[in-house]
């Protein structure tokens, strides 16, 4: 398998650039060196550990970096977790606990993981869910889990399988949402006063949503769904329209 770059040409056509040997298990992409250029995190499932591709800005792949040899990752997100500008990784690992690690000037440093009593988990996203200005995990396994800045004891917010998470205003109210991919539904979680409620108005789904993610792909001021649906033998992908 293969790590491939593909440039956009702005007309819905794209030309591919570079590819680096990797059976990838999963990824995230942020610029992790502080160069100004999108790098690429990759767990490689044929080997051990979490490791970073870096690009020159011309999509072109670098040799690999490892952030941690010992890692074994089934989900994986990026964000600022120590609060110095710089994009940092946090993950679940195959074990059932969440780890993370934070750039330094020259090398990554990995810290202590938190022990997870869930199972089967296959999702995370992160974002300052009490505005402490700390980055909160959202975890998706057979529940979907909330570890506060990432040290806290998981507590479940939402009682659906996920296995996938987009977080998105989709109600336009000035608070995120958490939209949740799931079998045979799409459920959205809305943090009202510091608790989480189920939403209504996503629409039936035929099939099981794998991916989901969020944008406004119309151009009409309101957020729309992407979502990969897995379902009787066939892979489709819809498009979900919200109306502003």
């Amino acid at each position: 398998g293969n790590v491939a770059i593909a440039r956009g040409a702005g007309d819905g056509t794209f030309t591919a650039l570079s590819q680096a040997r990797a059976q990838v298990g999963v990824l995230a992409v942020a610029d992790f060196n502080g160069d100004g250029a999108l790098d690429v995190a990759i767990r490689d499932s044929s080997l051990t550990g979490l490791r970073v591709l870096p690009t020159d800005g011309a999509g072109h792949l670098g040799a690999a970096i490892t952030v941690d040899a010992a890692a074994r990752p089934v989900a994986l997100a990026s964000g600022d977790l120590d609060g110095d500008g710089d994009a940092d990784l946090a993950w679940i690992e195959e074990s059932a606990a969440l780890a993370r690690a934070t750039r330094g000037a020259a090398s990554w440093s990995a810290t202590s993981s938190v022990a997870l009593s869930g199972s089967n988990y296959a999702a995370m996203a992160l974002y300052d869910v009490d505005g402490d200005h700390q980055l909160d995990a959202l975890l998706g396994s057979y529940t979907i889990e909330l570890v506060g800045s990432l040290t806290a004891a998981p507590r479940a917010i939402g009682t659906r399988r996920a296995f996938d998470l987009a977080v998105a205003d989709i109600d336009q109210d000035g608070r995120r949402d958490v939209v949740a991919g799931g079998e045979s539904a799409l459920l959205t979680l809305r943090d009202t006063t510091g608790d989480w409620v189920a939403a209504t108005g996503l629409p039936a789904i035929s099939g099981t949503a794998y991916r989901i993610d969020a944008a406004d792909l119309d151009e009409d001021g309101a957020l729309d769904l992407v979502v990969s649906l897995l379902g009787s033998g066939t892979r489709d992908i819809v498009l979900v329209h919200a109306h502003p």
